[in-house]
C-alpha cells in the first residue's frame, strides 16, 4: 500500500530543513484525497520504499520543483541520446579502480607518455610476439634447456645443466646450438 505525505499545517512530519509540515495518508484516506479536486492539483515524487513494510512513499512537491525536475530529466535524456548517437565512449574514473586494493587510480595511466618512443615500443612488441611463437615451436625438452640457461632468476651453466640431467657438457652445448639455430629461423 502506498503512503503519501501531503503538505499541511496540521502535519506532524517535518521536512529536512524544518520549514514544511506534512501529514501522512495511506489506504482509503489517501485514495479519496487524490481523487478530490484539491488532490488532483498536487504533484508527488516517489522517494522509495517505507522502512516498515516496503510500501512505496510519495511526497508532495511544489509544482515549480516538479517543472525543474522534469526539465533536468529531459536534459539528461537528451545528453544521453546525443552521446549514444555520437559513438563516444565515456570511461569513469571509478571504472579504473584497482580490483585488488580497491583503490582508485589517478588517471595518469591514461595519459600518453611523451618521452616514450612509439616506434621502438611497436618493434619491441612485435619482436616479443615473434619470440613467443618461436618458443612455442620448441619441444618441451628444448624449452627447459632455454629456460635454465637464459631465463631463470639464477641462470645455470652448461656444466651444471649437464650434471642435473645426467648428460655431458658437450651434449648440452650441441643441443643449445641446435635450439638457437631453430630460434634464428623465426628472426
Amino acid at each position: 500500500m502506498a503512503i503519501y505525505y501531503i503538505e499541511s499545517e496540521k502535519g506532524t512530519f517535518l521536512s529536512e530543513d524544518g520549514k514544511r509540515k506534512f501529514m501522512r495518508l495511506c489506504g482509503r484516506e489517501a485514495y479519496e484525497y487524490l481523487c478530490s479536486a484539491e488532490g488532483k492539483k498536487k504533484r508527488f515524487m516517489k522517494t522509495g520504499a517505507h522502512e516498515d513494510g516496503g510500501e512505496d512513499e510519495y511526497v508532495e512537491v511544489p509544482s515549480t520543483y516538479m517543472r525543474k525536475h522534469r526539465k533536468d530529466e529531459r536534459r539528461v535524456q537528451y545528453v544521453s541520446d546525443c552521446i549514444e548517437e555520437s559513438g563516444i565512449v565515456t570511461v569513469s574514473l571509478y571504472a579504473m579502480a584497482d580490483k585488488e586494493t580497491l583503490e582508485l587510480v589517478n588517471g595518469e595511466e591514461c595519459i600518453a607518455d611523451e618521452s616514450a618512443d612509439v616506434e621502438e615500443n611497436a618493434f619491441r612488441s612485435m619482436e616479443l610476439e615473434t619470440l613467443r611463437k618461436a618458443l612455442k615451436a620448441l619441444t618441451e625438452e628444448e624449452r627447459r634447456l632455454v629456460s635454465a640457461l637464459f631465463y631463470c632468476g639464477r641462470q645455470i651453466t652448461e656444466t651444471e645443466y649437464a650434471r642435473a640431467n645426467g648428460i655431458s657438457q658437450q651434449a648440452v652445448s650441441k643441443k643449445k646450438r641446435a635450439v638457437l639455430q631453430k630460434l634464428k629461423k623465426f628472426f
